[in-house]
């Protein structure tokens, strides 16, 4: 592994810690001590934690699922909530890894799972949304659309008890989470693949027509919109009024969510590849992975590139950062640590496997599944 620093550090490291915390604390919406209800960690999807990521971890429990895990795990009240493509929903106990409960679908699990007060809420690749109890694993309701979901679902906390997610019949859906019932749905051109990012009442989403679409909740109406000319893999983070987002041909956007104009992008060219990852974002740097094997540091003001961190394999997996270090999970099947401000590797862990998860990050704790069927637990050390 190596690391290019293209600039020298230029803000005190004490500094940039103290700023972190302040903007975590106040910008992780959902997260408790001891929860991480979201794959992306809060409704915006920014890939930020409540809680510092230590400087090394060692491992505390495993669980074999048996079958190969691409879903991001959940935490909530002391309960993890795995999703595996064998078709089951397991909960398992965050202390020991021992098992609670098992939901069995017919059909296979790649979307990660969502929290909300005692409900869990997941679709499957069969295109059904599962509205699951999250204390006895008992079926509460359940919504078929007509093509597979792959994005999570995620809240849209504002209008009452809702909850948005995409699906391959091309249209995102509006649902109640009492009982299931659609609220709305908003049809594009082509698959939706991953999960919407949602802040106040509006939401933000792109799919395989390549737009950046930004929508009010409250009728669906359209804000803006941003074609990309690419299709978009991946879930865009939203912060502010500036949605960051990649797409297949490598390159990545900020864009202006009211007008839906684009304020900066960057590529790097010279070995540009898919991006599918979901970016993190810093108090001043953006964080996101590529299947050129790279994890890429940028401005997120200007779009500059800051450093770029090379694994050993593609980084599908989306990165989670928080107190001035940056976590990332690659298909080379490691876990790293690194300091945001240089992209020098902190911690590393090799699962042994590929990872295309995406972690959780708890006060002590990370989390993560792998394509071997192993989910993960790491203490914090010290």
């Amino acid at each position: 592994m190596k690391v290019e620093p293209l600039n020298k550090r230029s803000v005190n490291s004490v500094v940039l810690f103290v700023v972190s915390l302040v903007l975590t604390a106040t910008a992780t919406m959902g997260q408790g001590k001891r929860d991480w209800p979201i794959h992306r960690g809060d409704p915006q999807l920014t890939g930020r934690s409540a809680h510092p990521l230590a400087e090394s971890y060692s491992l505390a429990w495993t669980f074999n699922a048996q079958e190969d895990i691409r879903s991001s795990p959940v935490v909530s009240e002391g309960k993890v909530f795995m999703a595996v493509t064998d078709g089951r929903l397991h909960a398992l106990d965050l202390e020991t890894g021992g098992s609670i409960w098992i939901f069995e679908s017919e059909y296979p699990f790649e979307a990660s799972p969502l929290i909300q007060d005692d409900r869990i809420f997941i679709g499957s690749l069969e295109g059904i949304m599962y509205a699951i109890d999250a204390g006895t694993g008992e079926l509460k309701w359940q919504f078929a659309t007509e093509g597979k979901i792959v994005g999570s679902a995620n809240l849209l906390s504002t209008l009452g008890s809702r909850i948005v997610f995409g699906s391959y019949d091309n249209k995102l859906y509006c649902l109640s989470s009492a009982d299931g019932a659609e609220q709305w749905s908003y049809e594009t051109t082509h698959y939706i693949n991953g999960t919407p990012a949602v802040s106040g009442e509006r939401i933000v989403f792109g799919g395989c027509d390549a737009i950046v679409h930004t929508i009010s909740g409250t009728r669906s109406d359209m804000i803006s919109s941003c074609n990309l000319e690419i299709y978009i893999a991946g879930s865009p983070a939203l912060e502010d009024d500036r949605i960051y987002v990649g797409n297949y041909d490598g390159q990545v956007y900020c864009i202006d969510s009211n007008s839906g104009e684009v304020k900066w992008d960057f590529k790097y060219e010279e070995n540009a590849a898919p991006i599918v990852s979901s970016p993190a974002m810093g108090p001043s740097k953006l964080f996101i992975g590529s299947r050129d094997w790279h994890l890429y540091c940028l401005n997120k003001n200007t779009g500059r590139l800051v450093w770029r961190f090379l694994s050993q394999g593609p980084l599908d997996s989306s990165p989670v950062v928080s107190g001035g270090r940056v976590l990332i999970a690659s298909m080379d099947g490691s876990l790293y640590i690194l300091d945001t401000a240089t992209g020098e590797p902190l911690w590393s862990y090799d699962c042994g496997s590929p990872l295309s998860s995406s972690p959780a990050v708890l006060t002590d704790k990370i989390l993560i599944g792998s394509q071997a069927g192993i989910l993960y637990c790491f203490r914090a050390d010290g």
